[in-house]
Formats: C-alpha cells, structure tokens, sequence
C-alpha cells in the first residue's frame, strides 16, 4: 500500500500551487501592463479577428483560471464522501476504508499535475494574446507547438495514470 505520507506524492499538489500562483500573477501583471484594446479572437494565423477591452480579457482569464482550479481542487475530494463515484484503476481495492486515504493521496498528486499541465497551456493562451496586443506576437505555429505538448502531456499521463504500476494494488505489482 502506498504509504499516505509519501513525499513523492506532493510533487503534483507543488506544481498545481506553483501554476496556479503564475497564472494568476499573469493576470494581475496584464491587468496593469495591457492597452485598452486586446485582441479577443486569434485566427491560427495569428491575425486578429475580433478586439475586446483589457478589462473582458483580464476578467475572463481570471474566470477560467479560477474554474481550473476549482475543478481540479474539488474533484479529488469526492471520494470523501462518495467513493462509488470515483472512476480510478482497481477501484474495488482502493476504495475500501483502509486504503481510501492512500487512494485520496495519488489522485490528488496525480490531478495536481493534470491541472498544473492545464493552467499553464491556458496561461501560454493568455500571454499569447497579451503579446499581440502589445504588437509582440509569436511565430503562429507556436500556439499549435503548445498545443500539441499539452495534448501529449494530458494524454500521456491518464494513461501512466490507468496503467502504470504505482496504481496497481500491492498483490499485483510485480516487485
């Protein structure tokens, strides 16, 4: 069994609080730094196809950055309470009552690394359009470089996730 105080098991929790705080000082240094005007819509080309104000773009990044967050704060909880709910590998072993704390603990780590994944794409999204609007854009393809990480990254790790051993109860590793 995993042992609940595993230090290895702060590292995604770390990164997660790491992200979060970047990306909310990003949105804090675009609300002051930003001209009035920012792009609200990029083509894949990076042209601007629709202005807003600073004001929407600061409010919205704000808004999606707190909705991550919570998202990926809130979720790991729901085996506190509702542990059928829980859609993890093994779950008939982890959701027992003895091995739930543990099982609580990896999902955890492991949705802090998901949502640090997430936030920081989203922040990478949301200093893209601060750079167009202060006549700095990127290379377009860079967004799409981003965005090809981030789908590698999300996608690789749910399934390290799913079939990696650090999931497997105890009778079935094979160390």
């Amino acid at each position: 069994m995993v042992a609940v105080e595993d230090s290895s098991l702060l590292a995604g929790r770390v990164a997660f609080r790491m992200a979060t705080a970047g990306y909310f000082a990003l949105m804090i240094w675009q609300a002051f730094t930003l001209p009035d005007a920012v792009p609200g819509q990029l083509s894949l080309g990076g042209e601007v196809t629709r202005w807003g104000t600073r004001t929407r773009h600061v409010v919205l990044g704000l808004l999606v950055g707190l909705l991550v967050v919570v998202a990926f704060t809130l979720v790991p909880r729901i085996g506190l309470r509702r542990a059928a709910l829980l859609n993890i590998p093994h779950k008939d072993y982890w959701t027992r009552a003895e091995n739930l704390p543990a099982a609580q603990q990896l999902l955890r780590n492991d949705l802090g690394w998901l949502g640090a994944f997430t936030l920081v794409f989203v922040g990478y999204a949301m200093w893209t359009v601060g750079a167009v609007a202060t006549a700095e854009p990127p290379h377009p393809w860079t967004f799409l470089v981003a965005t090809g990480v981030f789908l590698a990254l999300m996608i690789g790790y749910a399934i390290w996730m799913r079939v990696g051993p650090r999931w497997w109860p105890p009778v079935h590793r094979p160390y």
